[in-house]
């Protein structure tokens, strides 16, 4: 039988509702087959595997079924003094480890691994609200300040005399780079409803027209019937007007709202910076000046409505040998029904001012 991934839930659906409940009451698992079932051993109050990982307790799910041999086998565990759980229930596993509060709490999803003296923790907001706060780490007992926006996600270091460090974003995790903790913003331009132009690079079709938008917005849903089609890059540009107590303060921080699908971003000129993921923000130093600023943010696209023009004209796109392109369910299919996606800025541009 085949077993793809996007099926479990059918064809296994007792393990994957086990699953699910075990992390929602905060606790990691692994899983385990009886072959190294069978060569796991109980030592110094903990399960270790032939490979030595250690674990607090073994789970046997509801429904699951095991031979005789390890039957036999997990008595003898469980004389020797090894926790053995067959209910999943909150009670239950709470006897045998510590649940995590930036599970139950916060709804996150994490991963943590031992490191040195202590714990790192990589945790991902990965629900549709923004977070702040203080939990303590199931790890060590420390309290720690957790400020994520909806998408973001952070580092935590974690060692065992209760020492903690947080860096944001976890992407700069790097000597001399992480931001060890959220700085307060205050809004200092709203650049949404302005007056910007659009005009296109890199695109197919080539589009030469530049448009004057009130307002932002996207580009497959302007009346131009080439633009619902069109990959590429289309530039955003615009001016705007600062005093000079505004333009003196430093540190700021452009919120670039929803991008479909990456920005590179110019202030005055100068690089800022590529904003490919959410939240899609941009910290940056100066670059302010009293008076007239320019912004240019370079969005592009995904290829996505460049493809499915290509299959409603019948272009032949798929250029490669011995490969099918399959959906989900593994039947060879055509993108000639895709609605268009949208592209460029959906929302709003807007910058911040960063507290030192």
């Amino acid at each position: 039988m085949l077993f793809e991934i996007n099926s479990m839930d059918r064809k296994a659906p007792e393990f994957i509702a086990s699953i699910m409940k075990i992390d929602s009451l905060g606790y990691d698992c692994d899983y385990i087959s009886e072959k190294y079932l069978l060569s796991t051993s109980f030592r110094d109050g903990k399960l270790e595997t032939a490979a030595g990982t250690r674990y607090a307790a073994l789970i046997l799910p509801p429904g699951c079924i095991l031979s005789k041999a390890a039957q036999k086998h997990l008595e003898r565990l469980k004389h020797q003094g090894a926790h053995i759980i067959y209910n999943i229930e909150e009670q239950e596993l709470a006897k045998y480890a510590k649940a995590e509060e930036l599970r139950t709490s916060l709804h996150m999803k994490m991963i943590r691994r031992r490191v040195g003296d202590g714990y790192r923790y990589f945790v991902s907001n990965l629900t549709p609200n923004d977070v702040e706060r203080e939990v303590a780490l199931a790890a060590t007992g420390s309290k720690v300040s957790v400020s994520l926006r909806s998408g973001e996600s952070c580092f935590i270091d974690a060692l065992l005399d209760g020492k903690t460090t947080v860096v944001y974003p976890a992407g700069e995790l790097q000597p001399g780079r992480g931001r060890t903790e959220r700085r307060e913003a205050a809004l200092l331009a709203d650049l949404t409803s302005n007056k910007w132009s659009l005009r296109f690079i890199e695109s197919q079709p080539t589009f030469d027209e530049e448009i004057t938008l009130d307002g932002l917005k996207t580009w497959e849903a302007l009346p131009y019937d080439s633009l619902n089609t069109l990959m590429g890059t289309g530039v955003y540009e615009t001016t705007f007007n600062l005093f000079a107590t505004d333009a003196a303060r430093g540190s700021y921080q452009l919120d670039l709202g929803d991008v479909r699908e990456s920005a590179r971003v110019y202030i005055n000129g100068t690089y800022v910076g590529c904003a490919w993921c959410v939240p899609f923000t941009l910290d940056f130093d100066g670059l302010l000046r009293e008076g007239e600023n320019s912004i240019r943010i370079e969005v592009t696209n995904l290829p996505a409505n460049r493809i499915a023009e290509y299959d409603r004209q019948g272009i032949k796109w798929r250029k490669f040998n011995e490969i099918n392109v399959v959906d989900i369910n593994y039947k060879r299919t055509t993108y000639a029904g895709w609605i268009p996606m949208p592209s460029g800025l959906n929302s709003y541009v807007r910058i911040y001012t960063l507290k030192p």
